[in-house]
Protein backbone atom coordinates (compact mmCIF):
# COMPACT_ATOMS: atom_id res chain seq x y z
CA UNK A 1 0.00 0.00 0.00
CA UNK A 2 1.32 3.42 -0.96
CA UNK A 3 0.27 6.60 0.92
CA UNK A 4 0.89 9.57 -1.95
CA UNK A 5 1.09 13.49 -0.29
CA UNK A 6 -2.14 12.46 1.01
CA UNK A 7 -4.13 15.48 2.60
CA UNK A 8 -7.27 15.74 5.23
CA UNK A 9 -8.74 18.46 6.89
CA UNK A 10 -11.50 18.10 9.48
CA UNK A 11 -12.62 21.84 9.10
CA UNK A 12 -11.69 22.51 5.51
CA UNK A 13 -9.94 25.25 5.91
CA UNK A 14 -6.72 24.16 8.04
CA UNK A 15 -5.12 20.71 6.81
CA UNK A 16 -4.31 18.74 9.85
CA UNK A 17 -2.54 15.71 7.63
CA UNK A 18 -0.66 18.14 4.61
CA UNK A 19 1.23 15.74 1.91
CA UNK A 20 1.66 12.63 3.68
CA UNK A 21 3.49 9.88 2.50
CA UNK A 22 4.38 6.34 3.61
CA UNK A 23 4.42 2.50 1.96
CA UNK A 24 3.36 -0.03 4.27
CA UNK A 25 5.26 -3.21 2.50
CA UNK A 26 3.00 -6.63 2.30
CA UNK A 27 3.15 -9.10 4.47
CA UNK A 28 4.78 -7.52 7.30
CA UNK A 29 3.55 -5.78 10.51
CA UNK A 30 3.54 -2.16 10.46
CA UNK A 31 2.76 -0.12 13.51
CA UNK A 32 1.72 3.89 13.76
CA UNK A 33 3.07 5.19 16.83
CA UNK A 34 2.78 9.18 18.05
CA UNK A 35 1.72 11.08 20.95
CA UNK A 36 -1.97 11.33 21.09
CA UNK A 37 -3.06 14.13 18.50
CA UNK A 38 -0.47 13.11 16.01
CA UNK A 39 -2.85 11.60 12.98
CA UNK A 40 -2.38 8.03 13.66
CA UNK A 41 -6.20 7.05 14.09
CA UNK A 42 -7.17 9.74 11.28
CA UNK A 43 -4.31 8.08 9.19
CA UNK A 44 -5.73 4.62 10.20
CA UNK A 45 -9.51 5.90 9.24
CA UNK A 46 -8.50 7.16 5.64
CA UNK A 47 -6.86 4.00 5.34
CA UNK A 48 -9.55 2.35 5.73
CA UNK A 49 -11.87 4.17 3.80
CA UNK A 50 -14.17 5.50 7.11
CA UNK A 51 -12.85 9.11 5.74
CA UNK A 52 -11.78 10.66 2.86
CA UNK A 53 -8.71 12.90 1.63
CA UNK A 54 -9.19 15.84 0.14
CA UNK A 55 -6.16 15.31 -1.81
CA UNK A 56 -3.25 12.73 -2.91
CA UNK A 57 -4.12 9.11 -3.17
CA UNK A 58 -3.70 5.51 -1.37
CA UNK A 59 -2.74 3.03 -3.38
CA UNK A 60 -3.37 -0.75 -3.24
CA UNK A 61 -2.48 -3.43 -5.73
CA UNK A 62 -2.14 -0.95 -8.16
CA UNK A 63 -5.54 0.94 -7.60
CA UNK A 64 -6.62 4.26 -5.40
CA UNK A 65 -8.66 2.39 -2.98
CA UNK A 66 -11.43 5.26 -3.07
CA UNK A 67 -12.16 3.91 -6.43
CA UNK A 68 -12.59 0.50 -5.61
CA UNK A 69 -16.21 -0.79 -4.79
CA UNK A 70 -17.45 -0.93 -1.50
CA UNK A 71 -17.92 -4.71 -1.11
CA UNK A 72 -14.50 -5.62 -3.01
CA UNK A 73 -12.82 -3.42 -0.73
CA UNK A 74 -14.35 -4.91 2.50
CA UNK A 75 -12.64 -8.72 0.43
CA UNK A 76 -9.33 -7.03 1.07
CA UNK A 77 -9.40 -5.01 3.62
CA UNK A 78 -10.61 -5.53 7.41
CA UNK A 79 -10.59 -3.40 10.37
CA UNK A 80 -10.99 -3.36 14.60
CA UNK A 81 -12.08 0.18 15.96
CA UNK A 82 -11.62 1.04 19.37
CA UNK A 83 -15.47 1.96 19.77
CA UNK A 84 -17.14 -1.30 19.07
CA UNK A 85 -20.38 -2.37 20.37
CA UNK A 86 -19.68 -4.11 23.69
CA UNK A 87 -23.00 -4.28 25.41
CA UNK A 88 -24.64 -6.85 23.08
CA UNK A 89 -27.36 -9.47 23.68
CA UNK A 90 -25.92 -11.30 20.89
CA UNK A 91 -23.28 -14.67 20.60
CA UNK A 92 -19.85 -14.32 19.83
CA UNK A 93 -19.97 -17.21 16.98
CA UNK A 94 -23.30 -14.32 15.71
CA UNK A 95 -21.52 -11.82 15.80
CA UNK A 96 -18.11 -13.38 13.56
CA UNK A 97 -20.27 -14.46 11.03
CA UNK A 98 -21.05 -10.73 10.41
CA UNK A 99 -17.73 -10.97 8.76
CA UNK A 100 -18.89 -13.04 6.22
CA UNK A 101 -21.41 -9.70 5.02
CA UNK A 102 -18.92 -9.10 1.59
CA UNK A 103 -19.25 -12.44 0.62
CA UNK A 104 -23.32 -13.12 0.82
CA UNK A 105 -26.36 -11.43 -0.98
CA UNK A 106 -28.98 -9.58 1.73
CA UNK A 107 -31.03 -12.52 2.58
CA UNK A 108 -28.32 -15.34 1.47
CA UNK A 109 -28.23 -18.27 4.68
CA UNK A 110 -24.83 -18.84 5.47
CA UNK A 111 -23.16 -21.77 3.34
CA UNK A 112 -21.01 -24.64 4.18
CA UNK A 113 -17.95 -23.08 3.30
CA UNK A 114 -18.90 -19.92 5.23
CA UNK A 115 -19.66 -21.89 8.50
CA UNK A 116 -15.91 -23.46 7.62
CA UNK A 117 -14.50 -20.11 7.48
CA UNK A 118 -16.29 -18.59 10.74
CA UNK A 119 -14.87 -22.03 12.65
CA UNK A 120 -11.55 -21.25 11.77
CA UNK A 121 -11.71 -17.63 12.86
CA UNK A 122 -12.77 -19.15 15.95
CA UNK A 123 -10.52 -21.53 16.17
CA UNK A 124 -7.54 -18.68 15.46
CA UNK A 125 -8.58 -16.61 18.30
CA UNK A 126 -9.00 -19.15 21.13
CA UNK A 127 -13.14 -18.62 20.70
CA UNK A 128 -14.36 -22.35 19.86
CA UNK A 129 -15.36 -22.85 23.55
CA UNK A 130 -17.03 -19.54 24.10
CA UNK A 131 -18.86 -19.45 20.90
CA UNK A 132 -22.50 -19.11 22.57
CA UNK A 133 -21.14 -16.55 25.34
CA UNK A 134 -23.00 -13.51 24.76
CA UNK A 135 -20.69 -10.59 23.86
CA UNK A 136 -22.76 -8.29 27.35
CA UNK A 137 -21.26 -10.64 29.32
CA UNK A 138 -17.49 -11.02 27.99
CA UNK A 139 -14.77 -9.24 29.56
CA UNK A 140 -12.49 -6.64 27.09
CA UNK A 141 -9.69 -9.35 26.39
CA UNK A 142 -12.33 -11.55 24.96
CA UNK A 143 -14.65 -8.91 22.92
CA UNK A 144 -11.58 -7.85 21.21
CA UNK A 145 -10.63 -11.26 19.94
CA UNK A 146 -14.62 -11.17 19.25
CA UNK A 147 -13.54 -8.66 16.89
CA UNK A 148 -10.52 -9.86 15.44
CA UNK A 149 -11.97 -12.86 14.45
CA UNK A 150 -14.82 -11.18 12.81
CA UNK A 151 -12.33 -9.21 10.57
CA UNK A 152 -10.73 -12.89 9.69
CA UNK A 153 -13.79 -13.64 8.33
CA UNK A 154 -13.51 -11.22 5.44
CA UNK A 155 -10.24 -12.65 4.73
CA UNK A 156 -8.63 -9.88 4.13
CA UNK A 157 -5.30 -9.20 2.85
CA UNK A 158 -4.48 -6.42 4.90
CA UNK A 159 -5.62 -6.05 8.59
CA UNK A 160 -5.94 -2.92 10.05
CA UNK A 161 -5.98 -2.42 14.46
CA UNK A 162 -6.66 0.45 15.72
CA UNK A 163 -5.00 0.50 19.46
CA UNK A 164 -6.11 -3.01 19.66
CA UNK A 165 -4.06 -3.11 23.63
CA UNK A 166 -5.60 0.12 25.40
CA UNK A 167 -7.67 -0.82 28.14
CA UNK A 168 -6.48 -4.45 28.80
CA UNK A 169 -4.88 -5.68 31.42
CA UNK A 170 -0.72 -6.96 31.05
CA UNK A 171 -2.09 -10.37 30.16
CA UNK A 172 -4.87 -9.59 27.36
CA UNK A 173 -2.51 -7.16 25.77
CA UNK A 174 0.15 -9.98 25.34
CA UNK A 175 -2.53 -12.68 24.16
CA UNK A 176 -3.95 -10.12 21.78
CA UNK A 177 -0.29 -9.36 20.59
CA UNK A 178 0.29 -13.11 20.29
CA UNK A 179 -2.68 -13.47 17.87
CA UNK A 180 -1.61 -10.78 15.92
CA UNK A 181 1.56 -12.65 15.00
CA UNK A 182 -0.14 -15.24 14.31
CA UNK A 183 -2.54 -13.99 11.46
CA UNK A 184 0.70 -11.92 9.91
CA UNK A 185 2.69 -15.57 9.73
CA UNK A 186 -0.77 -16.74 7.70
CA UNK A 187 0.46 -14.02 5.43
CA UNK A 188 -1.97 -11.07 6.19
CA UNK A 189 -0.48 -7.99 6.44
CA UNK A 190 -1.16 -5.54 9.75
CA UNK A 191 -1.08 -2.30 10.17
CA UNK A 192 -1.35 -1.30 13.78
CA UNK A 193 -1.92 2.13 16.06
CA UNK A 194 -0.02 1.56 19.22
CA UNK A 195 0.53 3.78 22.00
CA UNK A 196 2.98 1.77 23.50
CA UNK A 197 6.49 1.73 21.96
CA UNK A 198 7.97 -0.73 23.90
CA UNK A 199 5.39 -2.85 22.46
CA UNK A 200 5.54 -1.38 18.96
CA UNK A 201 9.33 -2.44 19.21
CA UNK A 202 8.78 -6.06 19.96
CA UNK A 203 5.97 -6.58 17.57
CA UNK A 204 6.58 -4.72 14.79
CA UNK A 205 8.80 -5.08 11.17
CA UNK A 206 8.54 -1.58 10.42
CA UNK A 207 7.03 1.31 12.11
CA UNK A 208 5.44 5.04 11.01
CA UNK A 209 6.50 7.54 13.74
CA UNK A 210 4.13 10.58 13.60
CA UNK A 211 4.14 14.24 14.97
CA UNK A 212 1.56 16.80 14.34
CA UNK A 213 0.19 15.37 11.66
CA UNK A 214 3.05 14.08 9.67
CA UNK A 215 5.43 11.10 9.44
CA UNK A 216 9.14 12.50 11.18
CA UNK A 217 10.26 8.49 11.11
CA UNK A 218 10.23 5.23 9.17
CA UNK A 219 11.47 1.98 8.76
CA UNK A 220 12.68 -0.51 10.65
CA UNK A 221 11.33 -0.63 13.84
CA UNK A 222 14.61 -1.83 15.89
CA UNK A 223 16.71 0.65 14.01
CA UNK A 224 14.24 3.42 14.06
CA UNK A 225 13.09 3.81 17.46
CA UNK A 226 15.68 5.20 19.85
CA UNK A 227 15.86 7.66 22.84
CA UNK A 228 16.53 10.76 20.53
CA UNK A 229 13.41 9.89 18.30
CA UNK A 230 11.51 9.34 21.34
CA UNK A 231 12.79 13.02 23.00
CA UNK A 232 11.87 14.70 20.01
CA UNK A 233 8.38 13.29 19.48
CA UNK A 234 6.94 12.90 22.88
CA UNK A 235 9.15 15.22 24.74
CA UNK A 236 10.24 12.78 27.41
CA UNK A 237 13.95 11.66 28.37
CA UNK A 238 13.65 7.97 28.46
CA UNK A 239 15.94 5.23 30.60
CA UNK A 240 16.98 2.64 29.04
CA UNK A 241 16.75 -0.72 30.44
CA UNK A 242 17.35 -4.45 28.52
CA UNK A 243 14.84 -6.66 28.75
CA UNK A 244 14.75 -10.40 28.61
CA UNK A 245 15.25 -10.53 24.62
CA UNK A 246 17.86 -8.74 24.25
CA UNK A 247 15.93 -5.88 23.05
CA UNK A 248 15.67 -1.99 24.65
CA UNK A 249 13.08 -1.35 27.18
CA UNK A 250 12.36 2.79 27.45
CA UNK A 251 11.17 3.97 30.30
CA UNK A 252 9.83 7.34 30.52
CA UNK A 253 12.54 9.33 33.34
CA UNK A 254 11.66 13.18 32.56
CA UNK A 255 9.81 15.91 30.88
CA UNK A 256 11.19 17.80 27.94
CA UNK A 257 9.78 21.45 28.99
Amino acid sequence: MEINNVVFSYDRRCPFIDGLNAVIEKGRVTVIIGPNGCGKSTLLSLLTRLRRPSGGSIVLDGREINSVRGRDYAKKVAGVYQINDGNAEITAEEFVAFGRTPYKGRFSPLSDGDRAIIERALRETGLADMRDKKLCDMSGGERQRVYIATALCQQPEVLFLDEPTSYLDMYYQLEVLNIVSRINRDGITVVMVLHDVNQALRCADNVIVMKDGAVVAAGDAKTTITPELLADVYRVRVDTLTGADGLPYYVPAEMIK
